[in-house]
């Protein structure tokens, strides 16, 4: 079971990595300005039996409409998947029920970017996905800029947090 206190715990471990992390900013005498965005939708279906439906490394081919291919790794701790032969993301932590990723290569990279997807029970029979995203806005020069990240990944986060939910409760 993944509590609330292991979803706090991987954040703070994302936000500490960045920290000590000086190659994650764009330029390492920039300030730090971290954002975190959490995402969530409710699951009719039990959290174990949901996870095996959309829990899977590259399962984000489904819920991100994105190509996905391991590229390192069998798809847990350690492996490498390589997103619309762009975006490299390593897998950095995981549980039974939630893994956290970090950007190396592509758009969010130099932003320090990590994301966690964990599926969290709420009783027999239904559970909740929570979409964690943490990133240093610093690496974006602009207001403007750091608004429309934040509008990009709060939308397309919360369509794939939709997406999971929808996979999750189709029969199987």
């Amino acid at each position: 079971m993944v509590s609330r206190f292991a979803i706090a715990l991987g954040t703070a471990v994302v936000l500490a990595l960045g920290a000590l992390t000086p190659a994650f900013a764009a330029d390492n005498h920039a300030a730090t300005d971290y954002v975190v965005i959490v995402r969530h939708a409710e699951i009719n279906r039990p959290a174990a039996q949901a996870w095996k439906r959309v829990g899977s490394y590259c399962a984000l081919s489904e819920w991100l409409s994105v190509t996905c291919t391991l590229e390192s790794g069998s798809g847990g701790l350690g492996s490498v998947r390589l997103i619309n032969n762009t975006f490299v993301e390593v897998m950095v932590a995981q549980s039974p029920l939630s893994y956290t990723y970090w950007q190396t290569q592509g758009s969010m990279a130099a932003s320090g970017y990590h994301g966690t997807v964990a599926l969290v029970p709420r009783g027999a029979h239904r559970s909740e996905v929570i979409y964690t995203l943490v990133y240093n806005q610093a690496a974006f020069p602009t207001e403007a800029e750091r608004a429309a990240q934040r509008d990009r990944l709060t939308k397309r986060f919360q369509g794939a947090c939709d997406m999971i939910k929808k996979l999750a409760e189709a029969q199987p």
